[in-house]
């Protein structure tokens, strides 16, 4: 992910928060509204207009606001210009109340609630994940109190007010001073928290980017579920009993010797998109393609209820497929090709295995060898799919099996009881 789209996708976000929060800025707006416009009605003093005219606008700037944010087109210079009018509204009300010749001018509302939105105006501004911004909102309005304060202060030093520490905190430089300075450490606060923010979400972002980078490179050569599991910390090694599912094409290597290299990769691929899509439409995932073997694992990365009975139907699917392609070869003139199947349920180490230049994640142990034994036998026993005793005995429904006897497998001291498949309709063995 370049840095420009890391710069737009924090921008969506932070449009994204920035409308959420004004939610809350238009209703205190609209609260305040309804509040002043009662009291009015209930006879309060009728400067009090000016207040219910500074609510009412600060209610529908916000909503404006939360509108421009959901496009997200709160960005740039335009969020320093707008933040620079949206924070001026209680500015605003106290030069509006000097204007108005108000006995106490500036200061009229200067003693009460509306600086306090400021603060609020502050925070708003950090939404955007833009540290300059509150460090701006803070300056301006921090400058914008002071200066009100400045016109408001020949009225409050003319208040009959007997107690110095009373008067003080209406005309002292130094009680202002400190108001506005902490305006100014609100807005460093909130920039502190905004740069955190900010270096998280682009980690998170670059850290998502990578592993999408990654998981549709490896994707490539390893299943989505192999690598979603890789990639999710499971490369450990877990021991597990699975099903095993070999299938490999007959008389492959004299085929090939006598085929065009590119038409042989040409049907292999063809091939191998059917036999995957039918594994995966079952439960199963494709473990590895060793030449033109299929390699598939049921109830390894992906857990799954009845693995016997899918690893099952995944071969008579596959099986299907391969009798759908045999067909549309014959139209073209292309010879048929005829495979066999293992199946085995056992356990294996699931694992990533190899050097730190090359891994791959893997199934080992003694089901895989059995399963690649019992396709290998399916030809000398007339089957198109073969299965162990073990597979067997995690069926559902076995009315499809025909006893085959016990066989000697290669690698194994015991002789193994195995079960034929009867063949799908236009499937030949």
């Amino acid at each position: 992910m370049s840095d420009l789209d890391i710069e737009r996708h924090l921008l969506r976000v932070g449009n994204d928060a920035l409308a959420q929060a004004t939610v809350w800025t238009a209703l205190l707006g609209v609260v305040g509204s309804v509040g002043i416009g009662g009291f009015l009605l209930a006879g309060g003093p009728p400067e009090l207009r000016l207040a219910l005219a500074a609510s009412a606008w600060g209610a529908l700037t916000s909503v404006a606001l939360m509108a421009l944010a959901r496009r997200h087109l709160v960005s740039g210079a335009a969020a320093t210009v707008g933040f620079a009018l949206y924070s001026s509204m209680p500015t605003l009300l106290f030069l509006g109340s000097h204007a108005a010749g108000l006995p106490y001018g500036a200061g009229t509302f200067l003693i009460g609630p509306m600086p306090f939105l400021y603060a609020v105006f502050i925070v708003l501004a950090a939404t955007l994940l833009r540290p300059g911004l509150p460090i701006f909102v803070a300056g301006w309005t921090s400058a914008s109190l002071l200066g009100c304060f400045a016109l408001a202060r020949p009225a409050y030093l003319g208040l009959p007010v007997d107690d110095p520490t009373l008067s003080h905190r209406f005309t002292g430089w130094f009680v202002w001073g400190n108001k506005a300075l902490m305006l100014v450490f609100v807005g460093l606060v909130a920039a502190a928290v905004t740069v955190v923010a900010r270096r998280l979400a682009v980690d998170v972002l670059t850290e998502s980017a990578e592993k999408e980078h990654v998981r549709r490179t490896f994707g490539r050569y390893v299943s989505d579920e192999v690598a979603a599991h890789v990639l999710a910390g499971g490369a450990r090694g877990v021991r597990k009993d699975v099903v095993v599912l070999f299938s490999d094409i007959r008389g492959f290597t004299t085929w090939s010797e006598a085929t065009d290299p590119e038409e042989l990769v040409a049907r292999l691929n063809v091939y191998f998109e059917a036999m995957v899509s039918a594994i995966h439409r079952h439960g199963g995932v494709v473990d590895k393609f060793i030449g033109d073997a299929v390699m598939a694992v049921f109830d390894g990365v992906l857990p799954l209820e009845r693995p016997e009975d899918a690893a099952l139907a995944a071969a008579l699917a596959m099986q299907e497929e391969l009798a759908r392609l045999n067909a549309a070869w014959a139209d073209q003139g292309l010879a048929p090709w005829r495979t066999g199947i293992g199946l085995h349920r056992g356990p294996v180490v699931l694992g990533s295995l190899g050097s730190e230049e090359r891994q791959d994640f893997t199934v080992i142990g003694d089901a895989v060898n059995t399963a690649s034994r019992l396709e290998g036998l399916t030809k000398e026993l007339g089957a198109v799919i073969l299965v162990s005793d073990a597979l067997a005995a995690g069926l559902t429904d076995r009315s499809a099996l025909e006893d085959g006897g016990e066989v000697a497998i290669r690698g194994r001291e015991a002789r193994l009881h195995v079960w034929r498949v009867r063949s799908p309709a236009g499937v030949a063995g």
